[in-house]
């Protein structure tokens, strides 16, 4: 059984064309049941459900433009 960890919060900003910068987002990877949950900062508040990604989630990256996040699957050996 793994043990219930929180890897890495990642904090992205997303444009919203119309509107300009909006509220920033945390990303956290939930090891133990190999999902991302996404996290509104500016309402503390958990935003639909959490992402399925790869076996065993630890590490989380951003491209260079901030449109998409990379996760690192340690027991997978895979990236989502």
């Amino acid at each position: 059984m793994k043990k219930v960890t929180l890897a890495i919060v990642l904090f992205l900003a997303c444009l919203i064309p119309g509107i300009g910068l909006a509220a920033p987002f945390a990303y956290v990877t939930n090891n133990a049941d190999d999902t991302v949950s996404v996290i509104d900062l500016a309402t503390n508040t958990v935003v639909g459900s959490p992402i399925v990604v790869g076996d065993g989630p630890f590490r989380i990256a951003t491209s260079g433009n901030g449109t998409r996040v990379y996760v690192a699957n340690m027991d997978g050996d895979s990236v989502s």
